[in-house]
């Protein structure tokens, strides 16, 4: 338990000196027998520490010569891991988990719409405003990567981090019970017509076609994965490595804040 407390205690100060140093996804940590001198640490708690980092995803630990911890980027994708298992043992069902994507992602549309960093939003919806209509079946990471920028274009790493985890659990839910992709013609429909309404800055359009999407969507998503909206969610169980969503790069900014800057 000593060690566990001084891992969690050494976790915070790592934390802090991180962002204070202005360091970001892809820099290294010091070494080991340096951070150890810094926070006057054993091996052990240290360790620990360090495998705590890595299993909220905020660093990797590289073994061989280079040995060391790389910076992640602090992104819903890792935290959405986190709170899972917390929706699951707290008794949440499966349509209190849907009611609740239903009712955050309105919240991002209408902020990304309410932006007035028009650049930013630009370059960051334009490019699903400007997709042709099509049925092909939508990509496993196409949705994902959809809501993912509409929670950048709002603006607020904040709003973004927060809420979008909602839709990286439902996403495992998702493809961790069926490979089958979703109707293109509905998804690329709801996603154009919501980008629109970014682009064009009404904010409560964006945040109705959101909601409609999302409702829309959510009895489709449970029956496809065989689930009622009574029933208690269960922690989605995969493989373990990246879903097959997750398979690419993520982006290096993801939602860190400006303390955490970029890749050097």
């Amino acid at each position: 338990m000593a060690t566990v407390k001084k891992a969690q205690g050494l976790l915070f100060d790592m934390v802090h000196d991180i962002a204070v140093a202005g360091l970001g996804p892809g820099d290294r940590l010091p070494s080991q027998a340096e951070l150890m001198r810094r926070y006057r640490a054993g091996p052990t708690p240290l360790r620990e520490a360090l495998r705590l980092l890595e299993f909220c995803g905020l660093v990797s630990l590289k073994p061989g010569p280079n040995a060391g911890a790389v910076l992640e980027p602090a992104t819903a994708e890792h935290l959405a891991g986190l709170v899972a298992p917390f929706l699951s043992l707290a008794g949440v069902t499966y349509g209190q988990l849907m009611d609740a994507w239903a009712a955050t992602e309105p919240l991002l549309a209408a902020a990304a719409a309410s932006n007035p960093d028009r650049a930013l939003v630009t370059r960051e919806i334009a490019a699903f405003a400007a997709e042709p209509p099509s049925d092909d079946p939508v990509p496993a990471s196409h949705a994902i990567d959809f809501h993912d920028a509409v929670a950048r274009a709002a603006g607020n790493p904040a709003l973004g981090l927060v809420l979008q985890v909602l839709s990286y659990v439902v996403a495992d839910l998702y493809w961790a019970s069926t490979d089958a992709l979703p109707p293109g013609g509905p998804v690329r429909h709801d996603h154009h017509e919501i980008a629109e309404a970014i682009l064009a800055g009404q904010a409560e359009e964006a945040r109705r076609a959101m909601e409609a999407h999302a409702r829309g969507t959510s009895d489709g998503i449970l029956a496809r994965v065989g689930h009622r909206r009574d029933e208690p969610f269960l922690w989605p169980r995969r493989p373990a490595g990246l879903a097959t969503y997750r398979q690419r790069p993520m982006p290096l900014n993801g939602y860190a804040g400006s303390a955490m800057g970029s890749a050097k």
